[in-house]
């Protein structure tokens, strides 16, 4: 069961042409029974602050672009119980994920966005996050850290097109297969070059090589980051829609 309430609660012009805006996430999760593991209990609550420019313009110049680029700021906590019959303990994993992110104006077609991201526990370590060697605790998959999450630069091409290169998010399709894993606080990231295209109506086109997937255990969990050398390619049409 998933009940989820998404409210633009504020929207403010501030003085010379920046807008700010607000937005709220608050989620429960109730997965349902599977073997061993009883239903958990998985609660979320976000606050993303964001300000910029308010019309989106091309830059003249690579300052102007600079200059123009926008901010965020995203903070989520976030809490998940897991009941295992295979532990005598329940986990309980109490987090809070701050994000902060520029992206770049536009300077001919070229843009760049870079995203730092802290993760941290709070109270006691009540949960095994695949480092932390709490093996008397079920898993969950929320160990602390820092890193760069996003940083890419794009280049558009005609149409709606572009060029991507860098540490991104890549979801294709239903995610079934190629996804950031939106859920866990850590997303999941692949350092990549990609392309996108859309040649007709309603089609669009994508093909990806990732040299390192960043996956949301952490690297330095077993199992963590994976160094790959893989092509994604995926083809939508959305005129049945």
């Amino acid at each position: 069961i998933i009940l989820s309430r998404f409210c633009h609660a504020l929207r403010y012009t501030v003085p010379l042409v920046k807008t700010l805006w607000v937005h709220k996430l608050f989620s429960i999760k109730i997965p349902a029974f599977r073997g061993t593991h009883k239903p958990g209990l998985t609660i979320s609550l976000a606050i993303v602050l964001s300000a910029g420019a308010a019309a989106v313009h091309a830059a003249e110049t690579l300052g102007e672009a600079l200059v123009s680029g926008s901010f965020g700021l995203d903070v989520r906590a976030r809490h998940e119980m897991v009941d295992q019959d295979s532990f005598e303990r329940r986990a309980v994993a109490n987090t809070v994920r701050t994000r902060i992110t520029y992206e770049s104006g536009s300077w001919h077609g070229a843009s760049a966005l870079i995203e730092a991201e802290n993760i941290a526990a709070l109270g006691d370590d009540r949960f095994n996050d695949g480092i932390n060697r709490r093996s008397d605790f079920p898993i969950v998959r929320e160990a602390p850290n820092t890193e760069l999450n996003q940083y890419w630069l794009r280049l558009a091409l005609p149409g709606t097109g572009a060029l991507k290169l860098g540490r991104q998010t890549i979801d294709l399709g239903a995610r079934t297969f190629v996804a950031s894993a939106r859920f866990r606080q850590n997303q999941q990231t692949y350092d990549a070059a990609t392309i996108t295209v859309r040649p007709l109506p309603d089609v669009t086109a994508f093909y990806g090589f990732t040299w390192m997937i960043n996956r949301t255990a952490g690297e330095d969990a077993v199992g963590g980051d994976w160094n790959t050398a893989t092509h994604m390619a995926h083809l939508a049409y959305a005129g049945l829609a």
